[in-house]
This record gives structure tokens, C-alpha cells and sequence, in this order.
């Protein structure tokens, strides 16, 4: 497996890349900052990076803001919250692009993103976006909104017909898969974005 310094290298410059951290470490975090700087990437504005880690996604906006950012995965449950309380439209975002992940939220994904969360506030939470109905029942308007503000909006889990069909009917800008082979014979109608 190639190092992530022989990736970069191996990239023409202006490609665009997007580096997700899995793990929340500042050496790291420093780490890929240089190597990043030293390859050029950074003053030709063609790299974001993020981490579904709350934490670790405010550290990669503190070391250096001039990086465009994703959303972790408390921002978005943060999104719904916002929403449901009739908020989002006076809340500043500190991200550049919103992930949504497709698939059913688990209790297990909720005491992830939350360890410190008491147990009655996780299975609040659960019930209340653990439901794919109250997802696709909410995500029109939120996603609405998010590109009203600029927001590309892209979507994890393009697994199944039904995953594709909400992201189509929200009006997704791209999503992930991991079934890459699948998802590229669907063709889908996401508009092409320029990062």
C-alpha cells in the first residue's frame, strides 16, 4: 500500500482531492499539512479535508481555516436539530460542504459521534433519526436550505435504489459508494461540481 506522501506525489496538483481523517491526532493532522504544503496543493485551492470526528474536524479548522471543510457527523445531527427547532436559517456553519450518510442511523453511530452523551439522551436521539422516514421526511427542506447558502451537498451510502432515489429527489451534488462499479452504470442525473 502506497504512502500518503507517494499519493500526492503521484497526483497532478490541480486534481481534486479530499482527505478524510479517521482517527483524531494533531501530529497527524500536522503531519498531512506538510506534505500537502510541500507538494503545492494548497495555494492552487484543490484540496478539502475532514473527519467525521467532531473533535478532530474543529482541530483541522483551527491549524489551518484556509482548508475548505466537511461536515463530522455531530454537525449534521447539529443540521437536524437546528431544523426541527426552526434555527438553521440563523446559524453560522463552520463547513464548506455537508456529508449525509444513507444508510439507517444505529444507536451504535450515535455513541460513537457522542461518547460523553448520557444513555437516556442516545436513545432520545434514536428515535428520533434512527427512523429512515423522519430522515426523508426532513431532508428535502434541509437540503433546500444548504443550497439556497452555497452548500454542495454530498451523500454517503449510494448502496441501493432507494439511497439513490432520495439523493435524486434532494437534489444531492454527488455521493460516495462503496460500490463504485454499481453506482457508475446507474448514470445519475447529479449536476457536475467545480471545486
Amino acid at each position: 500500500m502506497p504512502l500518503f506522501e507517494d499519493v500526492i506525489k503521484a497526483l497532478d496538483p490541480d486534481f481534486p482531492l479530499l482527505v478524510e481523517f479517521k482517527q483524531h491526532d494533531m501530529s497527524l493532522i500536522k503531519q498531512v499539512h506538510q506534505i500537502l504544503e510541500a507538494s503545492g496543493r494548497l495555494s492552487r485551492d484543490s484540496t478539502m479535508w475532514y473527519s467525521l470526528i467532531g473533535a478532530a474536524n474543529k482541530d483541522l479548522r483551527k491549524f489551518d481555516s484556509s482548508i475548505p471543510t466537511m461536515s463530522s457527523g455531530p454537525e449534521v445531527l447539529s443540521l437536524l436539530a437546528y431544523h426541527m427547532f426552526g434555527l438553521l436559517p440563523f446559524v453560522r456553519l463552520p463547513f464548506d460542504s455537508v456529508v449525509f450518510f444513507c444508510q439507517p442511523v444505529e444507536r451504535v453511530h450515535i455513541r460513537r459521534i457522542f461518547p460523553k452523551l448520557p444513555e437516556f439522551a442516545c436513545n432520545w436521539l434514536f428515535a428520533l433519526i434512527g427512523d429512515h422516514h423522519f430522515i426523508e421526511f426532513c431532508m428535502p427542506k434541509i437540503c433546500m436550505h444548504l443550497r439556497l447558502r452555497g452548500f454542495a451537498l454530498w451523500f454517503v451510502g449510494l448502496d441501493t435504489e432507494k439511497n439513490i432515489d432520495v439523493c435524486v429527489r434532494v437534489g444531492a451534488t454527488g455521493g460516495f459508494s462503496d460500490r463504485p462499479k454499481w453506482l457508475s452504470q446507474k448514470k445519475l442525473p447529479f449536476p457536475k461540481v467545480v471545486m
